[in-house]
């Protein structure tokens, strides 16, 4: 949500039109989690709640860990969902 340009003001004001978290189940994904993620799930989520570290501490960042490859295909003869 925050990397979609939602700001935290508008995220709380998001949260308080749900339920109560204490009736309600909540889950939050996040690729990161940083002090500004950890504020978010203390308030939108119920007290005790759990997190699952998949990195650890490594000093390696996640991103370094990933390979990515760019496959370039020239086609001309095809379109994709309506781009020419």
């Amino acid at each position: 949500m925050k990397q979609a340009g939602m700001r935290r003001p508008a995220i709380d004001e998001l949260l308080r039109l749900l339920p109560p978290k204490a009736t309600r189940q909540t889950m939050l994904f996040s690729a990161t989690y940083p002090s500004n993620i950890a504020s978010l799930a203390g308030f939108a989520l119920r007290p005790g709640f759990v997190t699952i570290d998949t990195v650890g501490e490594d000093a390696e960042q996640t991103a370094d860990k990933v390979s990515c490859c760019i496959v370039l295909v020239l086609r001309p003869d095809t379109s994709i969902g309506g781009f020419d």
